[in-house]
């Protein structure tokens, strides 16, 4: 399954619902592992984090 959101706001208007929170997908991941990781992966997470390619949006129903 594809898809995107443009602007979290205008979308939690649409769905009758409250926008919570919205925060970058990556930012947690590349803190617990560190070290874990590839140099090459971990500018890739930091890409799409800056970026704001994938999000995590809280959503509350009114």
């Amino acid at each position: 399954m594809y898809f995107y959101i443009n602007d979290s706001a205008e979308f939690a208007k649409r769905t009758e619902t409250k926008l919570v929170e919205e925060r970058v997908f990556f930012t947690d991941a590349r803190k617990m592992l560190k070290k874990k990781l590839g140099f090459y992966t971990r500018i890739a997470m930091k890409i799409v984090d800056d970026k704001k390619r994938a999000i995590l949006l809280h959503l509350r129903i009114k």
